[in-house]
């Protein structure tokens, strides 16, 4: 089994979501660098943050990481009912496998990037599960509200907000890469370098004829993406409240990575496992 370093989050309440004052002064970011009519669809990139509320969370232990590309091969190669080795055929399993060690060889230490069932189903290997969204920006963000992990001054020398291109041609960087990035409770890489996944979920129908489900995702990544077309600075992109809905399979969000959590009761029952 692999090593996970835990990092145990006290129970209690904490501020989840934005302000409207934290919202306004956001904004004023954005109406400096997007076309007055593009506005609208930029305020729908805030629209699932705004109205910040008071949250009480039990104890739980979540990652210091994300779960890397060395971790996650560990997974694929095992015997899981879910694992990648399991639910393709032969021949795709053999592909798989073989590009999977490429990142391994290549990239062993950046966040696996994959889609939420396989994501769901590592933490369940584990004896874990994902994040909700509140306990992924309760971790990212302390009790107190801020709006990035290290506290409410922007810093882009704090994560890969794809600055550094010389620096990681592949995009993503070390998970470990910028410990000055670290929450108050010392969780670390959560803004820039990959999306990550959460257990909680929004359904929708505006763009369908049916009702369709998506996955919250947290954080953001090191590529520029919806940003770049609404002209969102770094700043604003990066808030430690950004909430995106994305489909589960591949072909929602690129450059998506998780973290797994672990409830009080899992950790007594597991804990010489652990």
């Amino acid at each position: 089994m692999i090593e996970i370093d835990w990092v145990e989050i006290p129970a209690g309440e904490f501020l989840f979501g934005l302000s409207e004052r934290q919202a306004k002064k956001l904004a004023r970011h954005v109406r400096k660098a997007v076309w007055k009519e593009e506005w609208p669809l930029v305020y729908r990139t805030m629209e699932l943050e705004i109205g910040q509320q008071t949250l009480y969370l039990d104890r739980f232990y979540i990652s210091r990481f994300p779960i890397t590309w060395r971790q996650y091969v560990e997974f694929d190669r095992s015997d899981h009912r879910l694992s990648q080795k399991n639910v393709y055929s032969e021949k795709r399993w053999e592909f798989l496998l073989e590009r999977n060690n490429r990142y391994v060889e290549t990239q062993g230490d950046h966040p696996a990037d994959t889609n939420w069932h396989f994501a769901s189903a590592f933490c369940n290997w584990l004896g874990a599960r994902l994040p909700t969204s509140a306990e992924w920006e309760k971790a990212a963000r302390g009790t107190d509200g801020r709006l990035y992990p290290w506290g409410n001054k922007w810093d882009y020398t704090r994560g890969n907000f794809a600055k550094d291109r010389e620096r990681w041609p592949e995009k993503t960087s070390p998970v470990d890469a910028y410990p000055e990035g670290q929450s108050p409770y010392g969780v670390m890489d959560l803004m820039g370098n990959t999306y990550e996944y959460t257990m909680s979920t929004i359904f929708d129908s505006s763009e369908k004829e049916h009702l369709q489900q998506y996955v919250i995702c947290r954080g953001n990544n090191c590529d520029y993406g919806l940003a770049a077309e609404y002209h969102l600075p770094s700043r604003v992109r990066n808030r430690v409240t950004n909430a995106v809905p994305s489909e589960m399979h591949f072909g929602g969000l690129h450059y998506v990575g998780f973290r797994p959590v672990l409830d009080e009761w899992q950790k007594q029952a597991w804990a010489k496992t652990w």
